[in-house]
């Protein structure tokens, strides 16, 4: 009898788990760590902690899709993918018809990087070429001359080695690959604060007051901190 209970209810369990809604997050095929990393067979990094905590004792499952930057934006406008992390709403402008944010899930920041010995005394964007990566929007972009590289690696790897006079990147990633790849380049100054919401498809709001729910008790038990600490950033002023 006690036999029979314990298949019933472990085929509940399976069929619960096989009815769930699938929730479609997209993860850059490059890699951008520590945020998350180009093996595929193992989604690890902040943005797989973040989400598996996020949808932790939810009605829905998670599914992490590897996309280059550039393709993330094109399929997501497609609805082929059902969440980006995490742009800004002016970094996707003319976009607003199908996308909906959640409240802040972190605080990260942009700054523009150097050549060694290069950081000037007043940075200008005026009729400046900038590194930038593909697929990403940016503050005053219209400002400045983009082009255009695949990943924050490359950038930083440009500006080590001269080919670009300077570039924009997230902090937190500029600082891990300079200490793990030993890229010589210099930080210079913020470019952006970006207040980093969730970008979820319209044919997904639905989920937004359980994400916001989350985001909420995440932060009220200092679970988004935790992650970042893991990977080494520790910035009480940004979690």
């Amino acid at each position: 009898m006690i036999k029979g209970i314990y298949l019933l209810l472990l085929s509940s369990l399976f069929a619960n788990y096989s009815l769930a809604e699938t929730i479609r997050v997209a993860l850059p095929s490059e890699g951008n760590p520590p945020y998350s990393y180009s093996d595929i067979s193992q989604p690890k990094g902040i943005y797989v902690e973040l989400f598996n905590a996020l949808f932790e004792n939810t009605p829905y499952q998670v599914e992490y899709v590897y996309l280059s930057s550039a393709r993330i934006r094109n399929e997501f406008n497609k609805n082929s993918i059902d969440i980006e992390c995490c742009p800004l709403p002016t970094w996707r402008k003319g976009e607003d018809e199908y996308s909906y944010y959640s409240n802040v899930a972190f605080i990260s920041e942009d700054i523009y990087v150097f050549p060694k010995n290069k950081v000037p005394s007043f940075v200008s964007l005026e009729g400046k070429i900038i590194a930038t990566v593909s697929g990403y929007g940016y503050l005053h972009d219209d400002k400045f001359t983009r082009i255009d590289f695949n990943s924050e690696f490359n950038i930083l790897r440009m500006v080590a080695n001269q080919r670009v006079e300077m570039g924009i990147v997230d902090r937190y990633i500029a600082e891990h690959l300079i200490k793990t790849k030993g890229l010589t380049v210099e930080q210079g100054p913020l470019h952006e604060k970006a207040f980093r919401p969730i970008r979820v498809h319209k044919n997904k709001k639905h989920i937004l007051p359980d994400l916001n729910k989350a985001i909420m008790r995440l932060k009220k038990h200092n679970k988004i901190k935790e992650i970042f600490v893991q990977h080494g950033i520790d910035d009480r002023n940004k979690l």
